[in-house]
Protein backbone atom coordinates (compact mmCIF):
# COMPACT_ATOMS: atom_id res chain seq x y z
CA UNK A 1 0.00 0.00 0.00
CA UNK A 2 1.55 3.27 -1.18
CA UNK A 3 5.08 1.94 -1.41
CA UNK A 4 7.31 0.23 -4.01
CA UNK A 5 6.82 -3.34 -5.14
CA UNK A 6 9.08 -5.53 -2.99
CA UNK A 7 11.82 -7.25 -5.40
CA UNK A 8 13.70 -10.28 -5.04
CA UNK A 9 16.92 -9.95 -3.87
CA UNK A 10 16.60 -6.03 -3.21
CA UNK A 11 16.13 -3.68 0.04
CA UNK A 12 13.85 -0.84 0.39
CA UNK A 13 17.16 1.34 0.41
CA UNK A 14 18.23 -0.52 -2.71
CA UNK A 15 14.69 0.35 -4.37
CA UNK A 16 15.00 3.97 -2.98
CA UNK A 17 18.37 4.40 -4.96
CA UNK A 18 17.19 2.86 -8.31
CA UNK A 19 13.36 4.33 -8.34
CA UNK A 20 12.75 7.44 -6.09
CA UNK A 21 13.56 10.57 -7.80
CA UNK A 22 16.81 12.91 -6.51
CA UNK A 23 15.69 15.29 -3.48
CA UNK A 24 15.83 15.77 -0.24
CA UNK A 25 12.91 12.48 0.51
CA UNK A 26 15.05 10.15 -1.13
CA UNK A 27 18.20 11.83 0.75
CA UNK A 28 16.32 11.19 4.29
CA UNK A 29 15.69 7.83 3.27
CA UNK A 30 19.03 6.59 2.67
CA UNK A 31 20.77 8.63 5.41
CA UNK A 32 17.94 6.28 8.10
CA UNK A 33 21.05 3.90 8.63
CA UNK A 34 23.06 6.85 9.75
CA UNK A 35 20.49 7.92 12.33
CA UNK A 36 20.62 3.84 13.80
CA UNK A 37 21.00 4.27 17.33
CA UNK A 38 23.08 1.75 18.43
CA UNK A 39 23.70 0.75 14.92
CA UNK A 40 20.33 -1.31 14.63
CA UNK A 41 17.63 0.85 15.49
CA UNK A 42 16.36 3.98 13.76
CA UNK A 43 14.58 6.44 16.45
CA UNK A 44 10.81 7.01 15.75
CA UNK A 45 9.86 10.37 14.19
CA UNK A 46 8.73 13.14 15.44
CA UNK A 47 5.33 15.24 14.77
CA UNK A 48 7.38 17.64 12.71
CA UNK A 49 8.73 14.94 11.23
CA UNK A 50 5.85 13.13 10.43
CA UNK A 51 4.79 16.84 9.23
CA UNK A 52 7.91 17.11 7.02
CA UNK A 53 8.97 13.97 5.28
CA UNK A 54 5.26 11.27 6.42
CA UNK A 55 3.00 12.86 4.18
CA UNK A 56 0.21 12.69 5.94
CA UNK A 57 -2.47 14.73 3.92
CA UNK A 58 -5.90 14.49 5.56
CA UNK A 59 -4.54 13.34 8.50
CA UNK A 60 -5.95 15.38 11.87
CA UNK A 61 -2.96 16.69 14.14
CA UNK A 62 -4.74 14.82 17.18
CA UNK A 63 -4.48 11.49 14.74
CA UNK A 64 -0.91 12.94 13.68
CA UNK A 65 -0.17 13.44 17.49
CA UNK A 66 -1.14 10.33 18.59
CA UNK A 67 0.77 8.05 15.27
CA UNK A 68 3.83 9.76 16.65
CA UNK A 69 3.12 9.10 20.63
CA UNK A 70 2.64 5.48 19.64
CA UNK A 71 4.92 4.99 16.93
CA UNK A 72 8.07 2.76 17.56
CA UNK A 73 11.99 2.60 16.49
CA UNK A 74 12.75 0.35 13.26
CA UNK A 75 15.14 -1.72 13.26
CA UNK A 76 17.55 -0.17 10.41
CA UNK A 77 17.41 -4.28 8.47
CA UNK A 78 13.97 -3.46 7.70
CA UNK A 79 15.48 -0.80 5.44
CA UNK A 80 18.84 -2.52 4.60
CA UNK A 81 17.97 -6.16 4.14
CA UNK A 82 17.14 -7.68 0.68
CA UNK A 83 14.15 -9.56 0.56
CA UNK A 84 13.87 -12.41 -1.02
CA UNK A 85 11.00 -14.85 -2.17
CA UNK A 86 10.05 -17.82 -3.09
CA UNK A 87 8.07 -18.94 -6.90
CA UNK A 88 4.90 -19.17 -4.58
CA UNK A 89 4.57 -15.32 -4.76
CA UNK A 90 3.97 -15.17 -8.81
CA UNK A 91 1.34 -17.50 -8.00
CA UNK A 92 -0.61 -15.35 -5.43
CA UNK A 93 -3.35 -12.32 -5.85
CA UNK A 94 -1.52 -9.29 -5.33
CA UNK A 95 -3.10 -5.46 -4.90
CA UNK A 96 -1.84 -2.12 -5.40
CA UNK A 97 -3.24 0.99 -3.57
CA UNK A 98 -2.54 4.11 -4.35
CA UNK A 99 -2.45 7.17 -1.97
CA UNK A 100 -2.95 9.93 -4.74
CA UNK A 101 -2.72 13.13 -2.53
CA UNK A 102 1.02 14.35 -2.72
CA UNK A 103 2.31 11.01 -4.22
CA UNK A 104 4.15 9.65 -6.98
CA UNK A 105 1.94 7.21 -8.54
CA UNK A 106 -1.19 5.78 -9.05
CA UNK A 107 -2.83 3.76 -11.90
CA UNK A 108 -2.28 5.89 -15.05
CA UNK A 109 1.65 5.54 -13.67
CA UNK A 110 0.86 1.97 -13.60
CA UNK A 111 -0.07 1.80 -17.33
CA UNK A 112 2.76 3.84 -18.74
CA UNK A 113 5.42 1.60 -16.33
CA UNK A 114 3.52 -1.61 -18.47
CA UNK A 115 3.53 0.31 -21.79
CA UNK A 116 6.99 0.55 -21.79
CA UNK A 117 7.38 -3.07 -22.68
CA UNK A 118 10.23 -3.14 -19.86
CA UNK A 119 9.88 -6.88 -18.15
CA UNK A 120 10.24 -5.80 -14.95
CA UNK A 121 6.64 -4.15 -15.18
CA UNK A 122 5.05 -6.61 -17.18
CA UNK A 123 3.86 -9.04 -14.18
CA UNK A 124 1.78 -5.59 -13.38
CA UNK A 125 -0.88 -6.70 -16.35
CA UNK A 126 -1.37 -10.11 -15.08
CA UNK A 127 -4.60 -10.74 -13.96
CA UNK A 128 -3.67 -11.47 -10.46
CA UNK A 129 -3.02 -7.74 -9.86
CA UNK A 130 -5.77 -5.13 -9.08
CA UNK A 131 -5.03 -1.84 -8.25
CA UNK A 132 -7.07 0.83 -6.28
CA UNK A 133 -6.73 4.72 -5.42
CA UNK A 134 -7.57 6.54 -2.22
CA UNK A 135 -7.31 10.28 -2.43
CA UNK A 136 -5.33 11.09 0.56
CA UNK A 137 -1.77 11.05 2.03
CA UNK A 138 0.55 7.93 2.85
CA UNK A 139 -1.65 6.86 6.04
CA UNK A 140 -5.01 6.02 4.72
CA UNK A 141 -5.20 4.32 8.22
CA UNK A 142 -5.96 7.26 9.86
CA UNK A 143 -7.10 9.73 7.42
CA UNK A 144 -9.33 7.89 5.19
CA UNK A 145 -10.24 4.34 7.33
CA UNK A 146 -13.76 3.80 6.33
CA UNK A 147 -12.64 4.08 2.36
CA UNK A 148 -9.34 1.51 2.98
CA UNK A 149 -11.55 -0.58 4.53
CA UNK A 150 -13.81 -1.07 1.69
CA UNK A 151 -10.64 -0.94 -0.74
CA UNK A 152 -9.23 -4.27 1.50
CA UNK A 153 -12.83 -6.08 1.10
CA UNK A 154 -12.75 -5.24 -2.33
CA UNK A 155 -9.03 -6.48 -2.92
CA UNK A 156 -10.08 -9.57 -1.27
CA UNK A 157 -13.15 -10.20 -3.23
CA UNK A 158 -10.67 -10.26 -6.30
CA UNK A 159 -12.00 -7.11 -7.18
CA UNK A 160 -9.75 -3.86 -8.62
CA UNK A 161 -8.24 -1.88 -11.91
CA UNK A 162 -6.60 -4.50 -14.38
CA UNK A 163 -3.87 -3.19 -16.47
CA UNK A 164 -3.83 -3.57 -19.90
CA UNK A 165 -0.85 -4.79 -21.60
CA UNK A 166 0.02 -2.81 -24.69
CA UNK A 167 -0.18 -4.87 -27.96
CA UNK A 168 2.07 -7.00 -29.62
CA UNK A 169 3.51 -7.25 -25.68
CA UNK A 170 3.79 -10.66 -24.36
Amino acid sequence: MDAPLPRDGLSLLDQVREQMPEGPVRDRMLGQPARAEGGWCVPAPTPEEWRQWGNPAGVSEEALARLAHLAAPQPVRTLTQPVRFTDVVDELPMTGVFCTVGGTMDIAGVQALVATGNPLFRQLAEPRWGFFELATGHWPMLSAPDALATVLLRAAAGEGHRVARPEGVQ
